[in-house]
Formats: structure tokens, sequence, C-alpha cells
């Protein structure tokens, strides 16, 4: 299962589909973009194996230039992105992909080696590599997604202590290495 509407907030178990859903967009966002990408991952909730999360595939696009972003938006929008800015975060332009009803993709434009690229990166790999980190940000999902049910932003919100904090974790670990 993939999508959600706008502002409900439901967490499902990790399912495999999602990394094969990632795979498909990947290609249809590179053969749309294809001259202006660096990289493409998958980011994201449904990137960590073995947690609950929203059914979006969070998809992370690196170019050389920033100022490029704006020569993707209508590219994007062929491909069925709504362009929606940047949405609180500098240095980054965010579309989504579905209907008000059903929205099925994120997808992040950003500039590679900008914190932007490297915190969610970062976030990925350090959960992935952290069962313990895993078990605690499933449950910090599952409580707010509970008391959250129809404002996706206040659930947003309620997680971002926790990935601030991993963030910092991940980053003194590879410091360390």
């Amino acid at each position: 299962m993939v999508g959600l509407p706008k502002n409900l907030v439901n967490v499902y178990p990790h399912s495999e589909e999602w990394s094969v859903l990632f795979e498909k967009e990947k290609i249809n966002v590179c053969n749309c973009i294809k001259e202006y990408v660096i990289d493409i991952q998958h980011v994201g909730s449904t990137s960590i194996r073995g947690i609950y999360a929203k059914p979006i595939i969070d998809i992370v696009v690196a170019i050389n230039d920033l100022k490029d972003g704006f020569k993707l938006i209508e590219d994007l929008e062929y491909i069925g992105y709504h362009f929606k800015g940047s949405l609180g975060k500098s240095n980054r332009f965010f579309f989504w992909k579905g209907n008000e009803d059903n929205n099925t993709h994120n997808l992040h434009i950003v500039q590679y080696g900008d914190k932007n690229w490297d915190n969610l990166i970062l976030f990925r790999d350090f959960m992935n590599n952290h069962s313990d980190y895993r078990d605690k940000y499933c449950s910090l999902k599952l409580d707010l997604a509970n008391k959250y049910k129809n404002d996706r932003d206040a659930y947003t919100k309620g997680k971002t202590k926790f990935v601030l904090e991993v963030i910092q974790l991940a980053k003194q670990e590879v410091q360390k290495d």
C-alpha cells in the first residue's frame, strides 16, 4: 500500500514494497530530469527497515546547483508532481505526487553536499544501523500517529527533537570513523 490523504496520519508496518516503488519512481524521475541529477536516494521512514511509517515514499534528488531547481518544476509537474516551494526549509525545492485524497510521494530537490542532503542520508543510515534508536523512533511515531491522526504538521513537529538528536549522533559517529 502506498499513499494517504493530504493531512491524515496513519502508520503501517514496514513493507518491502516501498523499496520497489522507490526504484520505479527513481527511474521515472531520472528519465525526466537526468541532465541535472547527481544522485537520487530513498529517504524518510519508508527507507528505514523494521519501523512503522506513513506509506509515502520520500525521495531526495541531489543536483549541482540549487538555482537549477527552477528549471525542473515544469518537467516534474508533467510527470505528476506538485511544486510546493521550500515548505519552510531553506535550500530545497519540495514536490508531492498524487492528489488530495492520495499523496504517494514526496520529492526533495537539494544541492549535493548541502546540509539538507547530508542530514537526510545521515539519519537514514544511522537508523538502519542502530536497532535501539529504530525502536525508540517507531514507538514515538506510533504515539504521535495516535495523538495527531488528522494533523500531519503536529505529527511531524513531534518528531523534530528526536530527528535532530539522531542527526547529531550520526555526525559524531561519522567523525569518529
